[in-house]
């Protein structure tokens, strides 16, 4: 068939509809967030793809049984790529192991590698006696090359390569404090916290006392506990810090000494290729990496062609503009364009034919100049004789796109039509679509308007040299809207949370946070801050997602979640059968007694991974059968939790304390999300304007320093344009936002912009310019100013 052809697609809030995709062309799929868009493209036809495959090798059906369409026809192999940043955080992840270049260099390091002695660094023979001290070496095995492997990590640092040690000065103080205010501010878990007054209550000591005039025994076991016993404040810190570094324990991160950072054993340093060990080969950059390899002559066959492979693995990463990256680098440490550009670039080199191949935003974190070149890589797969089809906002690949389809016409229940499919020059003449509206030049973007800079004060960062950032200096000004543009990886970042962030985190801990020789050589790399005493605070909306469990959602997470569950639990018939709170969540009382309130069954299958069937009992719907008889007003706990945010507003327009958050999400653009989204299903751009609406409804006092990093990142044209008023608003009360972004609508509407150059990576890290909007239009240097509006 030429197409794929779906029937009656009704899934979340696709209004039972028909459409066609053509084969072998670009297809885009635009419209605003939660329109619809996602859920045909990764919930229909990628989950379809995914369920051929299972029953293709014989495995039985144990997917959701709703498919959420009537009929399918035409669909091939799918491979369905969606931004997945929760599974992306891992430290121990870095570029090597991501994509596999790690594993064949420690092969080729196995095969072609010296052994050199540990004595005294003499080459030694085939022997392993080392002809200048007699020494004799013992012999190695792959696992000795991985960081990641008990036989080759450093035991000390456990393969990270760094220490962290904790400032326990800064946690404990001078011990002149009362116990139970102690005990209240400790960074410790709360069952540790209950323990250790329960303790105090039966020794009978009162915690009024100064904790210093505890007996020596009693102060020692607090601390450092009991086995079996207490767990102690020391050894819960410490957990606590190994299982996710937190912001409320101060502590340093130290090259460890014994391995000087190379995150290997000794063993594992000794094999050298040219002289070079592993870890020294890992952190060249990727474009010096390959030359090094090039040049090698391997002395065996099978080294020949491991030296092929990865020369050809590197050569695809440079393709892609990554060639100053490492194989070292953790994938938490990537810029968002850089991630992406990872994450395609198995795809985009991919030689496979007919496959159809569905992207999730492709150009998320990619400056205009670097669209064009992912554009070319994406139209290639598809001329190679597959089928591309792109969920995207951008308007470069809109452009690009040989077939458009528009869903919308608004979000979540105004949404879930398709209200154009064709050619893409067709579209601005359609009277529904509002992405054809913009395109036809509708809606003006909001511009920043005159700006005075004399009258501002300033944050001033001096010397700062964080990764690549090269010894610059600069004035941000407060209350007002400054934007960071450049290309990705030009040192954005570096400058905004390597630097800033450090300097703010150490003003307003006010903690010996960085202490010792890592506060000598991060204070070298950071420079100075003068203006921070002009902030009452700040507030950082990053990327990172919002909730990794499927059992949080979007009212838990705005905290409102115990307000629904209490005005349940006064409904009348919720008191007289004697039900409080914990019986309207599904993760307590309330939940589906088979299930758990999971509302699904899952089981592992090799080679496939988790696969899941509708829980029998409570039919996906999370909640026991006695708790969905409770209703107010013929809505049960269910009903509300699959309300969007703008109907739930008017239904609980009586309860200011929910509708407060209702009306600021509304606010946000948010309207159309369901107050019982699981928060891993929200989309970083979403996370972020969440967390800006929680922010907003905490209602400081003014002068709070805002940082968003890329957060029209999923929006479209229409959800952008809505966000820049909220934006303002922030500064308009008082306060100061710094924004991380490519989107030039959002630039525009910046009062200031800093623009990092003008490569990426060692190509990077300088100030090309800065001003306003209009200077930066004006100035030869600026990139960013060609696209400003």
């Amino acid at each position: 068939m030429s197409e794929i052809t779906i029937k009656n697609a009704y899934l979340h809030n696709l209004k039972n509809i028909d459409l066609v995709i053509p084969k072998g062309k670009l297809t885009v799929v635009t419209g605003i967030s939660g329109s619809g868009k996602s859920t045909m493209c990764f919930d229909i036809i990628g989950r379809q793809g995914a369920r051929n495959y299972i029953e293709s090798i014989g495995i039985p059906m144990l997917l959701e049984e709703k498919k959420g369409f009537s009929s399918m026809e035409g669909l091939s192999a799918v491979v369905a790529q969606r931004q997945n940043l929760k599974n992306l955080s891992n430290p121990r992840s870095v570029v090597g192991t991501f994509t596999g270049i790690l594993k064949d260099l420690r092969v080729l390091m196995f095969h072609e590698g010296k052994i050199y002695c540990s004595v005294c660094g003499g080459e030694t023979l085939e022997n392993l006696v080392c002809s200048e001290c007699g020494h004799q070496e013992t012999g190695i095995v792959p696992g000795n090359l991985s960081f990641n492997s008990p036989l080759g990590m450093c035991l000390n640092c456990k393969g990270r390569g760094k220490v962290l040690s904790v400032d326990y000065g800064a946690i404990f103080g001078d011990g002149s404090e009362k116990i139970s205010d102690m005990i209240k501010r400790l960074p410790i878990t709360g069952n540790v916290r209950r323990e250790s007054f329960a303790i105090l209550d039966d020794m009978g000591t009162d915690t009024g006392m100064i904790f210093n005039s505890l007996d020596e025994k009693t102060r020692k076991f607090l601390l450092f506990g009991r086995t079996g016993e207490f767990w102690g404040f020391i050894p819960n810190i410490e957990w606590r810090v190994a299982r996710k570094k937190s912001d409320d324990i101060p502590y340093a991160e130290n090259a460890c000494r014994h391995c000087g950072g190379s995150r290997i054993c000794d063993d594992g340093r000794k094999v050298r290729l040219n002289g070079r060990n592993i870890s020294e080969l890992s952190e060249m950059a990727l474009k010096e990496l390959y030359s090094f390899i090039d040049e090698y002559s391997c002395r065996e066959k099978h080294g020949g062609r491991l030296k092929q492979n990865i020369l050809k693995s590197l050569g695809i990463l440079i393709e892609s503009d990554l060639e100053h990256i490492n194989l070292y680098l953790p994938i938490p440490d990537l810029s968002g364009g850089e991630l992406q550009r990872l994450m395609l670039c198995k795809y985009l080199h991919s030689e496979m034919q007919s496959i159809v191949y569905v992207f999730d935003e492709p150009t998320t974190g990619l400056h205009e100049i670097e669209k064009g070149r992912l554009i070319e890589k994406i139209l290639s797969v598809k001329d190679n004789g597959n089928t591309v089809i792109v969920v995207e906002h951008d308007i470069n690949t809109i452009n690009a796109a040989e077939h458009l389809i528009d869903f919308g016409p608004l979000a979540g229940s105004g949404g879930g039509e398709v209200v154009y499919s064709g050619d893409v020059s067709g579209i601005t003449g359609c009277e529904k679509s509002i992405t054809g509206e913009f395109l036809s030049g509708k809606y003006v973007p909001e511009k920043a308007g005159d700006f005075d800079i004399s009258d501002k004060d300033f944050l001033k960062i001096r010397n700062c040299r964080v990764k690549n950032l090269k010894d610059i200096s600069v004035d941000i000004p407060l209350n007002t809207l400054v934007g960071i543009a450049g290309v990705s990886g030009s040192g954005k970042s570096s400058l905004i949370k390597g630097c800033l962030m450090t300097h703010l985190k150490k003003h307003f801990k006010k903690s010996a946070e960085f202490s010792g020789e890592y506060d000598e050589i991060r204070g070298i790399e950071c420079g100075t801050i003068d203006g921070a005493d002009k902030l009452c605070g700040y507030s950082f909306m990053g990327q990172n997602p919002i909730g990794r469990n499927n059992r949080s959602n979007l009212i838990t997470y705005t905290g409102i979640a115990n307000s629904i569950r209490r005005f349940f639990a006064n409904v009348p018939d919720s008191v007289k059968r004697g039900y409080d709170e914990s019986h309207f969540s599904f993760n307590s009382a309330g939940g589906c007694c088979l299930c758990g309130g999971s509302g699904r069954i899952g089981k592992y299958i090799r080679g496939v991974g988790d696969v899941y069937s509708v829980c029998p009992k409570c039919e996906g719907r999370r909640f026991s059968d006695e708790i969905l008889e409770i209703e107010y007003r013929e809505k049960n706990i269910l009903d509300v939790q699959d309300m969007e945010v703008d109907t739930a507003r008017d239904f609980f327009s009586d309860f200011p304390v929910i509708g407060k958050m209702l009306d600021t999400l509304c606010s946000c653009g948010m309207g159309y999300l369901k107050l019982g989204q699981p928060t891993p299903t929200i989309s970083g751009g979403e996370g972020q304007r969440l967390k800006l609406a929680v922010e907003m409804g905490r209602k400081r006092s003014g002068n709070i320093l805002y940082i968003l990093d890329e957060p029209t990142t999923g929006l479209s044209f229409y959800d952008t344009f809505k966000l820049i008023p909220q934006l303002k608003s922030l500064v308009e009360d008082g306060n100061s936002v710094i924004i991380i972004e490519h989107d030039p609508m959002v630039l525009s509407a910046c009062g200031y912009i800093i623009e990092m150059g003008p490569g990426h990576g060692p190509e990077g890290g300088k100030i090309i310019a800065s001003g306003t909007v209009e200077d930066l239009k004006s100035k030869s240097g600026s990139v960013i100013g060609n696209f400003l509006i």
